[in-house]
């Protein structure tokens, strides 16, 4: 999911930038700075689909199921890394995302946002 909001994000900010000019560089060329945060138990089902779903099996592997182990440590340098970057100009844009298509709606929805401000911004 991170990677088709991604790119679809990248190739949208792209276009705004080659119409626009320049435009704040985090906010243009990579998006604004958005974690998409799912819960223990989210991520836990969602594991054990790929797990039972054949065609889904290749985005699962031991490695996952390690690094699951470690949530408490993932989860405070998640909020380290929000708190130590956060600014005025690219503030981070936290989604809860245990719902996919809310939080492809409302990561889109913010992106837009950002670029109607920057726009104006402009005027």
């Amino acid at each position: 999911m991170i990677a088709e909001l991604g790119h679809f994000a990248l190739i949208l900010s792209l276009c705004v930038a080659a119409v626009l000019g320049t435009l704040p560089l985090m906010n243009t060329i990579f998006g604004p700075p958005t974690n998409l945060a799912i819960t223990p138990d989210e991520q836990l089902r969602r594991f054990q689909e790929r797990q039972s779903v054949e065609y889904k099996n290749f985005k699962i592997t031991e490695d996952d199921w390690r690094n699951r182990e470690k949530w408490p440590l993932y989860q405070a340098a998640v909020q380290d890394m929000i708190d130590r970057t956060s600014t005025d100009v690219a503030p981070w844009h936290v989604v809860a995302s245990d719902d996919k298509l809310f939080a492809r709606v409302e990561t889109l929805t913010h992106l837009c946002e950002c670029l109607e401000r920057a726009l104006g911004a402009r005027t």
